[in-house]
Parts: C-alpha cells; sequence; structure tokens
C-alpha cells in the first residue's frame, strides 16, 4: 500500500483551465514531493502525457481547446501511453456522471471543490485502489 513517501519524486500531469485550482493542487502536490507538470487544456496535456510518460494524470473534464474526454479517448486509443493511470477532477457531480467518468476510461473521479488539508491522503487512497497504478510500479522496479 503507498504512503506520502512513495509518491516523492513521481510526475504527475495536472490539466485544468482554472489556474487557480491547477495551481492549489499543484502545490500541495509540490509540498508532497511530487513533480508537478501543469497544462491549462488538454491539448497541451496530452503533449506532456505523450513525452513525459508520467506515473498520474489528475484532469479537469470541461476545458477549452481540448476536453478531458477527448483527452481519456486519446491516451486509451495510443498503445505507448494507454496505461495512464488517469483521474478525473471535475465539478461534474450530477447523478450518472462518476459512471460515465469510469466507463470513459478514467480510472477514479474527485468531485470540486477539493478538500485540500485531506486531498493527499484522498488521493493516495484512490491510487491504492488502481490496477494501472501497480502496473506502473511493477515496470518502474523493473526498469531500476
Amino acid at each position: 500500500m503507498l504512503e506520502k513517501a512513495d509518491i516523492v519524486g513521481w510526475d504527475v500531469v495536472m490539466i485544468d483551465d482554472h489556474g487557480d485550482s491547477r495551481e492549489l493542487i499543484s502545490h500541495v502536490l509540490s509540498f508532497a514531493g511530487v513533480e508537478v507538470h501543469t497544462a491549462e487544456n488538454g491539448q497541451q496535456g496530452l503533449e506532456m502525457i505523450t513525452n513525459l510518460n508520467p506515473a498520474l494524470v489528475l484532469i479537469d473534464i470541461s476545458m477549452p481547446v481540448m476536453d478531458g474526454w477527448t483527452v481519456i479517448k486519446h491516451v486509451r486509443d495510443d498503445e505507448t501511453i494507454s496505461d495512464t493511470p488517469m483521474i478525473a477532477i471535475t465539478a461534474h457531480a450530477l447523478v450518472g456522471d462518476r459512471e460515465r467518468v469510469l466507463e470513459a476510461g478514467f480510472d477514479h473521479y474527485i468531485s470540486k471543490p477539493i478538500n485540500l488539508p485531506s486531498f493527499i491522503d484522498d488521493l493516495l487512497k484512490a491510487i491504492n485502489t488502481l490496477p494501472r497504478v501497480q502496473a506502473y510500479l511493477d515496470q518502474w522496479e523493473k526498469a531500476s
């Protein structure tokens, strides 16, 4: 089971068109020792995912240029990055939204507004349930 110390040094891509959200979440992740790479739209984020092969992607759904729905489709269709763990962080909180997010190919769903004091613990709980994260860790250990 992953703990805070286990994510130190992870490359995480944070994609959100709202600068305040991007900055707050990035700050919390950076404080936990995570290497955060930010993008303000899905197109920039997809380029980062392709170039970095991150341990995790946190992504908003509703964004200009390229939305989260389009990004997840591209990621899951590209065999070089299809195993990237993807967590949607979104204000979409209506009945059925969670199911739609998971059916689209996201691994987990966190609704906004984010509870910053517990965000890392909540994120670790989510990460520990994701098979793609375990696959990433296994791959990383083999490369070490």
